[in-house]
């Protein structure tokens, strides 16, 4: 059986959220249909209660590691970031390719194409 590698760009990793909750307006969408608003470095869900008659609306702050195997689908404003899909017998969150663009890995740029020329 051939297991998938997590460094395979289609896979969104806990640094990718963080990085998302850096630029703000990300909402996760959990298995059991709560919603969770990501943050820098954690992610909030929320939890609408009565209490002595009026509506309150309570923050849950939790970890992303946590939170990280319920997650079903990431969105920002209209569209879906990641989702969870099933490859070769996992289920993965992977990348849709829009909303989102993992920044390159090379650190210095300015210096590769200097070098270059």
């Amino acid at each position: 059986m051939v297991s998938i590698n997590p460094t395979d760009n289609f896979i969104l990793t806990l640094s990718d959220l963080r990085r998302l909750g850096r630029q703000g307006g990300a909402t996760l969408i959990l298995d059991d249909g709560r919603q969770a608003i990501v943050k820098a470095k954690f992610a909030l869900i929320v939890h609408k209660k009565w209490q002595s008659g009026h509506l309150v609306e309570e923050k849950e702050v939790v970890s992303f590691h946590t939170i990280y195997p319920a997650i079903i689908l990431v969105k920002r404003k209209h569209f879906v970031i990641a989702r969870r899909v099933r490859r070769k017998k996992q289920q993965i969150l992977t990348l849709t390719g829009q909303g989102y663009h993992r920044p390159s890995t090379s650190k210095n740029k300015r210096s590769t194409q200097r070098e270059e020329s």
